[in-house]
């Protein structure tokens, strides 16, 4: 029996997703115009200095020093939903969105059973690539999926998209830099997972971070993690991105379907 969190579904709408983690109102404040970080050969990305202007952005939950930054991450906090044991990150994170968006109480029991009745979804191994947008089609939140850039995912959560991202979440939960560049190092153990990206920040040390809903640990609602860091996990999985609400302007064809 499909649970309530499917009342007003329409039913007719091997990389897998999901490591076991180890261990109030916000705004969206200045987007700019445009964003094209330099990439150095390192990966590490240096974002421009002017890029938010100098107005600061106020009630973000849990940061201090902020500056500057895009996105919704204390809006988007409350709907933050721990996955527990269960191999569901792009199940919940696809549901966390869905009740930002619509109200409906998320519920991950029934959420995974009615996923997994469609063939969908597999509690042994997660979420296939092709299969992790099928909870927003069965809900017909417009979507855009495919490989982009930092400024890409910068742009969407200028236009109030959701924004979700596959990972590694090895590099995030447990980041390694080499001692002499201190630029992140690859992980020996990957480990792909897919979260909700909310906000990309500036502090006043011009330290740039994202923030993310990361239903993988108890620790995840607004986390934020290092914006190196992030791009350097995030590049393990071909920068991929899925673009929930559709405000953003679409990927480009070349773009869309490509791996996760």
């Amino acid at each position: 029996m499909i649970g309530d969190f499917f009342t007003d579904l329409a039913l007719d709408a091997h990389n897998h997703l999901n490591p076991v983690d180890p261990d109030v109102e916000g705004a969206a404040v200045v987007a700019a115009d445009s964003f094209s970080p330099e990439v150095e050969p390192h990966g590490l990305i240096h974002p421009p200095h002017n890029l938010c202007g100098t107005d600061p952005a106020v009630g973000l939950h849990d940061r201090t020093q902020v500056v500057c930054g895009v996105g919704t991450p204390d809006a988007d906090a409350v709907h933050w939903h721990f996955q527990g044991p269960e191999e569901a990150c792009a199940v919940v994170s696809q549901g966390s969105i869905i009740e930002s968006l619509t109200g409906v109480p998320f519920d991950e029991a029934a959420a995974t059973r009615w996923l997994e009745q469609q063939g969908w979804y597999d509690p042994a191994t997660g979420t296939r690539p092709e299969d992790v947008t099928r909870l927003f089609q069965a809900y017909h939140v417009p979507t855009a999926s495919g490989s982009t850039t930092v400024g890409g995912l910068w742009d969407a959560l200028a236009a109030g998209d959701k924004v979700m991202v596959t990972l590694d979440a090895n590099e995030i939960w447990h980041p390694v830099h080499d001692p002499a560049t201190g630029a992140p190092l690859e992980s020996l153990q990957p480990a792909g997972h897919a979260v909700w990206l909310t906000g990309i920040e500036q502090n006043s040390n011009g330290e740039w971070k994202v923030v993310l809903n990361d239903s993988g640990h108890q620790g995840g609602r607004a986390e934020t993690v290092a914006l190196a860091d992030f791009v350097n996990a995030w590049d393990d999985y071909g920068n991929q991105a899925v673009f929930a609400g559709g405000h953003a302007a679409p990927l480009s064809p070349a773009e869309t379907g490509a791996r996760t």
